[in-house]
């Protein structure tokens, strides 16, 4: 039976053009599918126009060789497994296969450098939804520059927090973050450290692990005041005081503060939202209730207007502050 299949894969390969054959044996670095732009950058030769590839990625549909897919309006393309490894097979007996996993990285890595800004602005759903339709494919990406090229897998961790974040991988956001950590490539106090400092910090902090999370949340502070990122020294405000607040410890204070003062001039709500529940918790250990009501009131607000897990968060911090008042 395997001797049949294979003798059938064969006769199709065999028929295709030469320029059909290595486009099919470079789309087989793609895991999980792939759209027709990441087929272009991946699989298309210099010079070849889209329309180009289209008609030979439609070829290769007509002979059963390529999957063709319709997810959230737009088409995906796969390869089955036995086509996948069979092209594969191919690929490396033609010395061509380190090229075509480098471009493959690079689009990734580039995709997610694109979108990463975008996850914590209104339209986040959408971006998550994008990265998501190609999880394998950022894994390939991760696992392959870490391998090959760790200063560009440094930025990709990087880049990659908000979306483990928001899609709750945090076990694989703790692997990928702490295992970049680990690497040379990480080691100088530039803004891509500071932002795996950052997400190490971040995750110590949503664990509980106060003090550990304060030593990576504070060396990321510092770098980035260094380099000028006001923003993610925003961020890791935010998570110092949430490391403080879970004490019911008032040195939450300077960090709530500067947190909040930074958001109100931003169009990142995720980070107001969480700088206000931040501020209102620090209001209620002060013992001024009506402004941790009115805080926490313009948190539920805010996220009203996101996601259903930031609303579940403002009102369950609400919650934890009315608990605590009725003792």
């Amino acid at each position: 039976r395997h001797r049949t299949l294979r003798a059938a894969i064969d006769w199709s390969h065999e028929l295709l053009a030469p320029e059909a054959r290595e486009l099919l044996h470079r789309l087989a670095v793609f895991r999980g599918g792939f759209t027709l732009d990441a087929a272009q950058a991946v699989g298309g030769q210099e010079g070849t126009h889209p329309l180009e590839l289209l008609d030979t990625v439609a070829l290769l549909a007509d002979r059963s060789l390529v999957q063709v897919h319709e997810s959230d309006g737009a088409a995906r393309y796969s390869l089955l497994e036995t086509i996948r490894q069979y092209a594969l097979a191919k690929l490396v007996e033609a010395g061509a296969e380190v090229k075509a996993r480098a471009r493959h990285a690079h689009h990734y890595a580039d995709l997610v450098a694109v979108r990463a800004p975008e996850l914590n602005g209104a339209a986040r759903q959408a971006h998550v939804r994008v990265l998501s339709a190609d999880l394998e494919n950022l894994r390939e990406a991760l696992a392959w520059t870490r391998a090959h090229d760790p200063v560009r897998h440094v930025a990709l961790v990087g880049d990659l927090w908000w979306f483990w974040m928001f899609t709750r991988h945090w076990k694989e956001s703790a692997e990928w973050t702490f295992g970049a950590l680990a690497l040379s490539a990480a080691g100088p106090p530039t803004r891509e450290r500071a932002r795996l400092l950052f997400g190490a910090g971040a995750l110590l902090a949503l664990q509980a692990r106060a003090d550990e999370a304060r030593g990576y949340l504070g060396e990321a502070a510092e770098i980035a005041r260094a380099v000028g990122d006001d923003h993610l020294e925003a961020y890791t405000a935010n998570y110092l005081a949430l490391s403080y607040a879970q004490a019911g410890d008032l040195a939450l204070r300077p960090h709530a503060e500067r947190a909040l003062a930074w958001f109100r001039g931003s169009a990142d709500e995720t980070g107001l939202r969480m700088a206000i529940l931040m501020s209102a918790l620090e209001a209620h250990f002060s013992g001024d209730a009506v402004r941790a009501d009115q805080l926490s009131r313009e948190a539920v607000e805010i996220a009203r207007r996101r996601a259903p897990a930031d609303l579940a968060i403002a009102l369950q911090n609400w919650a934890l502050i009315l608990s605590l008042r009725a003792g």
